[in-house]
């Protein structure tokens, strides 16, 4: 997510990195999802989607031959314009707190709703909100 507005020069930069060195077979994408409007009138903890403060989303992805060196180029460019928020509908396995990332303030009430309406953590994976509240998550 991002809560200010990117330097004209990240912007050219970004621009750069996406049409730059493209390998055949390879996809990428760059999608800037807008926020604010009806996104910011709910209140963050009205629901589990607690990213109501940001302009916007912006999601990059690569499938194909090197594809993990242009994401990492991308996310190196992007890493100080960003918050640590991020959209829990793109799972990133390398997060070091993936929940907090995920649902910041409102995991403590979603760990209770978990608790009671799946108490034996049926409908799992590796992270996925869980029964009990872990302070560390």
């Amino acid at each position: 997510f991002v809560d200010t507005a990117l330097p004209g020069p990240v912007i050219s930069d970004l621009v750069a990195l996406v049409e730059a060195d493209r390998r055949p077979g390879q996809r990428r994408e760059l999608d800037l999802m807008p926020m604010g409007g009806a996104y910011n009138r709910v209140p963050p903890e009205a629901t589990a989607f607690t990213h109501r403060q940001d302009l916007f989303l912006l999601k990059y992805s690569c499938l194909g031959p090197e594809a993990e060196t242009w994401v990492a180029a991308v996310a190196e460019l992007l890493a100080p314009h960003v918050t640590t928020r991020v959209y829990q509908n793109f799972a990133d396995a390398t997060l070091s707190s993936p929940l907090s990332a995920y649902y910041g303030d409102n995991l403590p009430r979603l760990v209770d709703v978990k608790s009671r309406y799946d108490p034996e953590d049926l409908f799992r994976h590796a992270q996925s909100i869980p029964t009990r509240f872990d302070p560390r998550s």
